[in-house]
Order: structure tokens, then C-alpha cells, then sequence
């Protein structure tokens, strides 16, 4: 008979969408507490990819045209399609994220790196094309520069964004790929006032998923908030305080920041530091005060237009989503935030449960804000994308397992 709706969401690693089937379990003797607990088996349900066979329990049946979790009873089957409720599907989007692009382009970055090879932004150039030429259609990407402005003044910024956030299709990658090579290095370094458009950019941006805020800057910041200094002397310690505290509240609003630190920027490894810890993308082990700084510190690269490529290929894999829409059913059930539960199949190997976290998203999965979303998180994250070949798969039915 049957004893209650279970719907399963598989997500594929390497494409943008996947289906949704919308199936109910065959169970015999078992309960429902189990992932893969029943005791018939069944065909798997069709929802494109191949399916599981069903083991363990009374019948052993085999594996269908789709994807399917084994869920409800006390042994071992899967998804029966013949019960007659696998009648709802539905797409689910991975959700791409969305990240500007905040170049210095003060004086400074028209000077040589040691090791030569042209002018820092020549080479940042350079850097910054093939980064996009790496990163999915999927993305939003936008672009800025400090300063912009000239003669500078009491204005050190402008309030415009170079190319203003949009999905990465052809027109976009033109339009980003111009302007970059269009740059040219003057002036100071503005770096909070330009932190601040740059993020507010991503902030103003109405699609959904992660968003970052990618910084590149070669030297000290001249100018403080409302641009305030010299343009020509580093700003005191505490405006270096209220540029990191800055990059901690976007952080709080759900933007993350990557720092890098170009040749020339030496003297302020350390709020480079800090700014990349505060804006949640500092490595394990870091320090603000070195050898392992917490941002990606260019100053001693032996060859900076390789390190820089090595540091912006970097970046665009954190910032691969592990996020993944939740749809609608199409036959109007309500999905139960309670029943939720998160399979994670590795290439080669057996399935395994990734428990909901309970260690404020260093590992397992949450919800989104809006709880339109499931995101993996920390570790679990990062070994999923790191594994072009595995999958997850979300369950819809059992109690939701706490890690």
C-alpha cells in the first residue's frame, strides 16, 4: 500500500538543470526513517539518468530510465513508478553566482613586477580576460575600476560601474573584454569608495545565488571613506579599520569578498588581511600578520602573470555554486522544510548522506534565506565540486537527518 509522498530531486554535477520526479514509495513491513529502507523492490522512477537498482528487500527490482533514491521501508528498494503517483515533475536550476570585478588602476600599477614581463595592469589585463574565457555562460559578472575619475578630487570615485553586472553571454564577454583592455593606470588608490560601488553593484543586482566581490589592488589605500586623504600617503589605522569593517558588513548581507594583492602592496599585507578574513574567504591557518596571509598575496611571485592566473582560476572555482533551486511541484504540494534530506553519490563509490549542518555551514547543507534553496556548505562543498563525476541527490519524504 502506499504510505506517503516522497519526492526526489537529482542535481547534476556538470549541467545547469535538472528534473524533478515527483513519486510516492512502495512500502511493505518498514518505516519511513530510513533513506534507503523498504521492503519491495521496484523499477526506478523516470526522471532522466539512469536509475538504481532496488536490493535488500522482498523483490530486487531493477534499475529504471531515471534517477531514484531507495526511501521508506525497513530493508532495501526503490521508487516504484507503477504506484501510480509519479505523476509531477519540475526543473531545477542550479543557481549561478555573481561576482564584480574591482581593479586598481591607480599610477602604481603602470610600474613593472619583479620578474618583468610588462606593466602590472598589462599583465592584470591580460589575467583578467582569460579568467572569463574559463567562467560558465551561467555567471554574472560586472566590472569596475579605482580611480576613474580625473583630474581626482573631492570625487575620487565615480558612481558608475564600468560594465554594469549582467548574465556572461557573448555581448557580455565583449563588452567586459573592451573595457579591460581599455584601462590605464593614474591616480590614487580610493580603495573604500570603490569597495563601496563595487558592492553595491552586486547588492543592487536582482538575481539570486552567491555573490562576490573580487578586489585587486597593488598598493596602500590613499583615501578613506567619503575620500577622505592625501591620495598620495596610506590612510591612518582607523580608516584602515572602517575599510575592513565595511567588507564585513556585505559580508553579513550574503557578499563575500576575495582580495588580491598585487606587487607594490607589501605594506599592507596586513588590511589586506583582514579584509579577505572579514569578507569570508580566508584559508585555514592564515594570519593576518604572515607568511600565510589570509588573501591571495602576489607580492612575492617570482612570475606574477602566471600567479595571478593561478589566483583567478582560484577564485572562479569557490565561486562554482553549490547551490540548487528548489522547484515547485507541478501538482501543487506543499514542500515540508522538515522532510528534507541531501544524498551525495562520489564517482566510483557508494552513496553517502550529507547531514543537515549544525556547525554554521562549515560542512553539510542549508537552506537559503528565503528557503528557496539548498546550499552545500564548507567541506562538503568543496569534495562535491571537486568531483565532476558524482552527484546529489535531494530527498523529499524523510525526516530531515541533523550531521
Amino acid at each position: 500500500m502506499l504510505r506517503g509522498m516522497s519526492r526526489l530531486l537529482s542535481l547534476g554535477l556538470l549541467g545547469s538543470a535538472v528534473v524533478v520526479a515527483l513519486a510516492c514509495s512502495s512500502t511493505g513491513d518498514g518505516g519511513d526513517d530510513g533513506l534507503y529502507a523498504g521492503s519491495g523492490g521496484g523499477s526506478a522512477a523516470s526522471a532522466g539518468g539512469g536509475g538504481r537498482s532496488g536490493g535488500g528487500g522482498n523483490g530486487g527490482g531493477n534499475g529504471g530510465t531515471g534517477a531514484a533514491i531507495n526511501i521508506g521501508g525497513s530493508s532495501g528498494s526503490v521508487t516504484d513508478p507503477d504506484a501510480g503517483c509519479a505523476t509531477s515533475s519540475g526543473k531545477a536550476d542550479i543557481v549561478p553566482p555573481t561576482l564584480m570585478l574591482v581593479v586598481d588602476t591607480s599610477g602604481s600599477m603602470g610600474d613593472p613586477p619583479p620578474g618583468g614581463g610588462g606593466s602590472k595592469l598589462a599583465l592584470t589585463k591580460t589575467a583578467l580576460v582569460t579568467a572569463l574565457g574559463g567562467m560558465p555562460d551561467t555567471n554574472h559578472v560586472g566590472l569596475y575600476n579605482f580611480p576613474n575619475t580625473a583630474p581626482l578630487g573631492a570625487n575620487c570615485t565615480n558612481p558608475n560601474l564600468r560594465v554594469p553586472v549582467a548574465p556572461l553571454d557573448q555581448q557580455q564577454r565583449t563588452r567586459l573584454t573592451n573595457q579591460i583592455n581599455s584601462l590605464s593606470a593614474l591616480g590614487g588608490t580610493p580603495t573604500q569608495e570603490a569597495f563601496r560601488v563595487g558592492a553595491d553593484g552586486v547588492a543592487n543586482y536582482s538575481a539570486p545565488g552567491q555573490r562576490f566581490v573580487v578586489l585587486l589592488t597593488d598598493g596602500d589605500p590613499t583615501y578613506g571613506p567619503n575620500c577622505v586623504g592625501t591620495g598620495s600617503q596610506k590612510i591612518p589605522p582607523a580608516q584602515q579599520d572602517a575599510l575592513v569593517n565595511a567588507v564585513q558588513a556585505r559580508r553579513a548581507s550574503g557578499i563575500r569578498t576575495f582580495v588580491i594583492g598585487s606587487p607594490g602592496s607589501e605594506n599592507s599585507r596586513d588590511v589586506l588581511s583582514r579584509m579577505a578574513r572579514a569578507g569570508g574567504t580566508d584559508t585555514p591557518g592564515c594570519s593576518d600578520t604572515g607568511p600565510n596571509y589570509c588573501h591571495f598575496d602576489m607580492t612575492t611571485a617570482q612570475n606574477f602573470g602566471q600567479a595571478l592566473n593561478q589566483a583567478l582560476q582560484a577564485i572562479s572555482g569557490q565561486a562554482l555554486t553549490c547551490s540548487f533551486a528548489i522547484p515547485t511541484p507541478s501538482d501543487g504540494q506543499e514542500i515540508d522544510l522538515g522532510r528534507v534530506n541531501v544524498v551525495y553519490t562520489p564517482s566510483g563509490q557508494p552513496a553517502e548522506e550529507i547531514g543537515k549542518s549544525s556547525n554554521n555551514c562549515q560542512s553539510g547543507w542549508t537552506y537559503s534565506s528565503d528557503n528557496s534553496r539548498i546550499e552545500l556548505c564548507g567541506a562538503d562543498c568543496d569534495r562535491v565540486k571537486a568531483d565532476p563525476g558524482g552527484r546529489v541527490d535531494v530527498v523529499f519524504g524523510c525526516t530531515t537527518k541533523i550531521q
